[in-house]
C-alpha cells in the first residue's frame, strides 16, 4: 500500500457466527476513522467476536401466503452506520420454496429488515431505491448470541 488514508473494509471469511468487532490503530477506531498508512509500520489490533446473533423466519405476501425467493435484507442502524465497513454489516438472504430464511453471523446492534420479491440484491445499497421504503421497515435489536424469530412481509 501507498502512504494514505485507507478505510478498513471488514470483507473476511469468517466462522459461522465470527464478525470483525473492533479494529483500532493504538487509540484510533479504524473502524470508523480509517487507517492511516506511512513509511512507519502501524499495528492494527484486529478482534473477532464469535458471539453473532442468528434469526429464522418466513417471508409472506400481503394476503399471507409464503413467498419463494424473496430478498430478506438487514440494513444496519446506530453505530453500525459509521463503520467503514458498512456493506459488511448487512445480512441478505433469500426465501426458500416454502417463503422459510435464515441469516446467521448478525453483528450485535440494531437494524430494520426488508423483503422484496424482486430485488436485486445490491439495490438495497442504494440511497435512492431506499428511500421510497423510508419508515417501512420493521426495527430489529440483535444482541450477542441472540437467536430470534421474525415472519416479514413483502414490501412490493
Amino acid at each position: 500500500l501507498g502512504n494514505g488514508h485507507y478505510d478498513f473494509s471488514g470483507g473476511l471469511e469468517m466462522p459461522k457466527g465470527h464478525y470483525v468487532a473492533s479494529v483500532r490503530e493504538k487509540d484510533r477506531d479504524a473502524m470508523r476513522e480509517g487507517i492511516v498508512v506511512t513509511e512507519t509500520p502501524v499495528a492494527l489490533e484486529v478482534r473477532v467476536r464469535a458471539d453473532g446473533g442468528s434469526m429464522e423466519g418466513k417471508v409472506i405476501d400481503a394476503r399471507g401466503r409464503a413467498s419463494q425467493d424473496a430478498v430478506v435484507v438487514l440494513m444496519p442502524l446506530g453505530l453500525l452506520e459509521t463503520r467503514t465497513d458498512r456493506q459488511d454489516t448487512y445480512r441478505v438472504q433469500r426465501s426458500t420454496q416454502t417463503g422459510a430464511f435464515e441469516v446467521s453471523g448478525i453483528i450485535p446492534g440494531e437494524y430494520l429488515i426488508y423483503a422484496w420479491s424482486n430485488v436485486n440484491e445490491a439495490t438495497m445499497m442504494d440511497p435512492w431505491f431506499m428511500e421510497r421504503y423510508k419508515g417501512r421497515g420493521l426495527p430489529v435489536k440483535v444482541e450477542p448470541n441472540a437467536k430470534l424469530k421474525m415472519d416479514v412481509t413483502l414490501l412490493d
